[in-house]
């Protein structure tokens, strides 16, 4: 029930208002729910300005792909080099699960803005996203990034 999901998380970021994860969550949580007014209200508290409020704490690598992934959702076009830090951190950290998830949202974003050569790196992201999702299992990333790679020319 997705109401269910985002109350739940919602809970969890009231219940912790000095963790900004929990917020990044909740942004999430609602853009993943269709609450997109909701999620861009939680997503600018975070990333005003320039996602300042994020503490380099040990919840920041839990942080920071939430926010990218709500990014992507909100197709927020300045902040989008954003995708780029998650993916150089997931890279850095041995997070493949994540780097998966982090080039499939920022690949779906290039081809829904489709401005020149976005296509083409989208399609690079896609391939990459869905080779570490067929070797680690994940079926949902493996299944989405095909859809992706099908459809985006």
């Amino acid at each position: 029930m997705p109401g269910g999901y985002t109350a739940s998380v919602a809970a969890a970021a009231a219940a912790n208002p000095g963790l900004q994860v929990f917020q990044a969550w909740l942004a999430l949580a609602r853009a993943e729910t269709g609450g997109l007014a909701d999620a861009a209200e939680s997503y600018e508290l975070l990333a005003s300005p320039g996602f300042s409020a994020l503490p380099l704490d040990s919840a920041w690598m839990l942080t920071v792909p939430a926010c990218a992934l709500v990014c992507a959702r909100l197709e927020d076009r300045p902040r989008a080099a954003r995708f780029g830090s998650a993916a150089a951190v997931h890279e850095r950290i041995g997070a493949p699960t994540w780097l998966a998830r982090t080039r499939l949202e920022w690949a779906d974003m290039l081809v829904r803005r489709g401005g020149p050569g976005e296509r083409k790196r989208a399609r690079t992201l896609a391939a990459r996203a869905l080779e570490t999702a067929v070797a680690m299992g994940l079926r949902s990333v493996e299944r989405r990034s095909s859809s992706l790679l099908a459809t985006a020319p």
